[in-house]
């Protein structure tokens, strides 16, 4: 819009500037000279006319004489308006055509500009200014749904803004921004009227009202824009995994470490320029990062950022069409130890692993043009199996790698084809050849006669049950050694390497010699660490499972004791155990220093030794044989059950046992939580380092005490923490799979438990420890609050959960409230959190 001035009272008519008559006796005029008078907008307000300003082009001005006679001429393209022949004098000039909207004048109305005697040219000019106003505004989700931009809500840093003006987005770019980390924009100088904000989005979100969003500023006002957004910026690998496929394709974007460089996995024909791709991973999980641009050279532990569309490939999930960005270098990720049952179960897809003690059933043929071949490998057992996989000769690898028969260590991303996982080393250095020693308990699943190589780390030396027997675990199970030859001393911690036949003796799986005068083959290989004993239930016991191992099995009632052989030393104990199971305490011989002495009929004994289950054929007698007096240990008589700690007094002092649930870091650093056969409960004030792992079966003494409405043991006072002594490794309990009304009940509170499809309808946010709760509702109509406690465990801080997912969730029942307790569900790690 233009703005006309007028000029009110002036007559135009001709100027007259030619010399006097000769007569005039008032002297000569001198010489005429030029009025050059420019209009213009003074753009930048440098207060001269320059580059950028805005010229007043065809409008008229007006030259006027004393008289009030004028002239009038009309601006140029450059403004300015010319006279020429001017008598020297005294002139106003006014400007009346129209200038651009919300221009004001800078200058005098009606400027004096002088002609001088001798001519020349002189200047005027009609300077205009804008009264300009401003526009300020963020980008942010709005996470409380309250349409201001306040704490708790997520800004979006990095994001270019254009300023137009009108409607039109494809003509000039007036100014241009980029939000901060705050999320804010600015544009401090603008002249009034309509304009249009075009935000150049990341792909992942969606813009409120769209990605160009009209404003209107005022002159010598701010206006304020808040521009909300919704969706994700970054999300997780664990949330990419989760996306559905969809048709379009849905576009995603996260941050994480090639754990691979992008040719390796690569075709070499064309160079090795087609199909390149790398495994990225972040805190979450892994993912296949597919179509790398050639010469974008990711290598391995450069931090990336992709954005690009989920897909899925032969069962693998994979991200194509990738922008992929580095954002620099930083320390490679270290291989996640798996094992195979983990790698069947499809847990950790995506990731770099190591699954140890491979055996190589078959190599297949090698693909002419890429390299590209299978390696069949097993576990334990010939069930256990599944395939490595070398995609093409640029990782080094060729099939006389491997060997038939052969064990290996490999290390690898683990991906899916044909959904059927599959193993990708990365170079030679991934593949080690290990002992062909196999894990103990898959030599327990061998017949009698068969031969086999085990290794593991002496808990029973010889010369203690039998001159020749030993008894040796490793991280699978346990076996005596039997026939170990006349001369060969073994003692705890001796670490040893075993090749003989399986045999089996009153029921007991032995490996032993091979034939009366061929005993097995006993190397030493160095000292190990003495397997701590795992706390087990009579039932346990009895179901066989702990066969060969170093046990521990507390409060056992001795019922009566048998007859000690006079030639061995060697006797019985018939004990029944709390859960009602009868078995023996057996004593094989003299050397282990134990008599009847070390029991009392009716009293009860934690006894610590061997398992086993013995007897010429069913139903066999559960037995564990001590090694020393000090495996035998009567029963403190404070200790009591979960159960029955729980229902004390605030203040109270009690003695619990149970297995660690969670262990320290798992929820928080500073508690853990552990169950029997009763309940469970929270241990707090642990004390820093004190290492308690999960699967540790510990004894606790401190008061009890209720904090938010949930039992504790906690310690005496500030200075002394509560008590814990390991006992050994328990046996963590499976999670009790409950209904969400159940879990409202507290009927489980402390306890390990599962609630199936819960459905997300709310995502809180982190506070400053990175802590938060998601809502969800459960298939029965409860709703319940899930609760993370990150940092301190291994849940990343920002949340894996998305509004609308349905999810089953493991973890720890706790209650929580000052007035009125309601039971929330802890998770302790990722894998306590399954996506549908």
């Amino acid at each position: 819009m233009l703005r006309r001035i007028l000029t009110a009272g002036i007559v135009l008519a001709p100027l007259f500037l030619s010399a006097c008559d000769d007569n005039d006796t008032t002297g000569p005029n001198g010489t005429p000279g030029t009025v050059a008078v420019r209009a213009y907008v003074d753009s930048d307000g440098s207060g001269t006319f320059n580059e950028g300003d805005i010229a007043i082009a065809g409008q008229p001005i007006t030259l006027i004489v004393p008289d009030e006679s004028a002239e009038q001429a009309t601006t140029d393209a450059e403004g300015v308006a010319t006279f020429t022949g001017v008598t020297p004098g005294s002139y106003t000039v006014q400007f009346s055509g129209v200038v651009p909207d919300g221009a004001v004048l800078a200058t005098a109305s009606r400027p004096v500009v002088v002609v001088p005697f001798l001519g020349g040219t002189v200047s005027g000019q009609f300077r205009y200014v804008f009264n300009p106003g401003s526009i300020t505004g963020v980008l942010f989700r709005d996470n409380n749904s309250n349409t201001t931009f306040d704490a708790g809500d997520t800004p979006a840093p990095g994001t270019e803004v254009l300023l137009f003006a009108g409607t039109d987005t494809t003509g000039v770019v007036l100014n241009a921004d980029t939000t901060d980390a705050s999320g804010a924009f600015a544009f401090p100088v603008v002249r009034a009227g309509d304009y249009t904000l075009l935000f150049h989005a990341f792909p992942t979100i969606t813009l409120v009202g769209g990605n160009t969003q009209p404003v209107t500023v005022v002159t010598q006002e701010t206006t304020d824009v808040p521009v909300r957004f919704t969706g994700s910026l970054l999300s997780t690998i664990a949330q990419v995994r989760a996306t559905p496929v969809t048709t379009p394709a849905t576009t995603v974007a996260f941050e994480g470490v090639a754990t691979v460089a992008q040719n390796t996995f690569a075709s070499p024909v064309g160079g090795g320029t087609t199909s390149q791709q790398v495994y990225v991973q972040d805190a979450t999980a892994g993912i296949l990062v597919f179509g790398i641009p050639v010469g974008a050279n990711i290598g391995i532990g450069d931090s990336v950022r992709v954005i690009g569309t989920r897909a899925v490939f032969s069962g693998e999930a994979q991200v194509t069409n990738p922008t992929i960005t580095k954002l620099g270098a930083v320390t490679p990720r270290s291989p996640r130890p798996v094992s195979i049952a983990q790698v069947l179960a499809g847990q950790f897809m995506g990731e770099l692993i190591t699954v140890p003690n491979l055996l190589v059933r078959s190599v297949g043929n090698v693909s002419g043009t890429t390299g590209s071949y299978n390696v069949n490998v097993q576990g334990a057992t010939a069930a256990d199996t599944f395939q490595v996989r070398i995609p093409s000769s640029n990782t080094g690898i060729p099939a006389s790698t491997w060997v038939v028969g052969q064990r290996y260590d490999v290390t690898g991303d683990l991906g899916v084809f044909n959904t059927l996982p599959n193993l990708k080393p990365r170079s030679p250095a991934d593949v080690t050849v290990r002992s062909n020693a196999m894990p103990i308990a898959e030599a327990r699943t061998h017949a009698a006669g068969d031969t086999v190589m085990v290794e593991g780390v002496v808990y029973v030396g010889t010369n203690v049950f039998n001159v020749a027997s030993t008894y040796i675990m490793d991280a699978t199970g346990g076996t005596n050694v039997f026939n170990v030859p006349a001369g060969v001393t073994l003692v705890p911690g001796d670490s040893i390497r075993v090749t003989g036949m399986v045999t089996f003796f009153s029921n007991e799986f032995e490996v032993a010699r091979f034939s009366s005068t061929s005993p097995p083959i006993i190397e030493v290989l160095g000292t190990g660490a003495i397997p701590q004993p795992r706390t087990v239930t009579g039932a346990q016991l009895a179901s066989r499972a702990y066969d060969g191992q170093l046990v521990r099995t507390a409060g056992l009632l001795v019922d009566s004791l048998g007859t000690v052989s006079g030639s061995t030393g060697s006797f019985n104990v018939f004990v029944t155990a709390p859960d009602g199971t009868h078995m023996i305490v057996r004593n094989d011989r003299n050397t282990t220093g134990i008599t009847t002495a070390n029991f009392t009929v009716g009293s009860r004994f934690d006894v610590t030794g061997a398992a086993l289950n013995f007897g010429s054929s069913a139903p066999f007698t559960p037995q564990i044989k001590p090694r020393s007096p000090a495996d035998i240990v009567p029963t403190p008589t404070d200790v009591i059950t979960i159960a029955a700690a729980e229902a004390l007094l605030d203040d109270d002092t009690a003695t619990v046992e149970g297995v660690v649930t969670s262990g320290q870091g798992g929820i928080t650093n500073g508690a853990i939580y552990i169950q029997d056969a009763t309940g469970g409960i929270q241990v707090f004030n642990v004390p820093a380092g004190a290492g308690i792992v999960t699967g540790d079966f510990i004894r606790v003494n401190g008061i009890l005490d209720t904090f938010n409405g949930e039992r504790e043991i906690v310690r005496f006072n500030t200075t002394t923490p509560p008590v814990i002594t390991v006992l050994g490794k328990g046996v963590v309990p499976a999670p009790r799979v409950i209904t969400g009304t159940q879990l409202l009940s507290r009927a489980f509170e402390g306890e390990l438990v599962r609630v199936n499809g819960l459905t997300v309808t709310a995502v809180g946010a982190t506070d400053g420890s990175g802590r938060y709760n998601v809502t969800v509702n459960a298939p029965d109509g409860a709703v319940i609050t899930v609760r993370l406690e990150s940092p301190a465990g291994s849940i990343p801080p920002s949340s894996i959960f998305t509004v609308g997912n349905v999810y089953d969730v493991t973890g720890i029942a706790a209650g929580f409230g000052n007035t009125t307790t309601v039971e929330q569900l802890k998770p302790r790690t990722v894998a306590d959190i399954v996506t549908h």
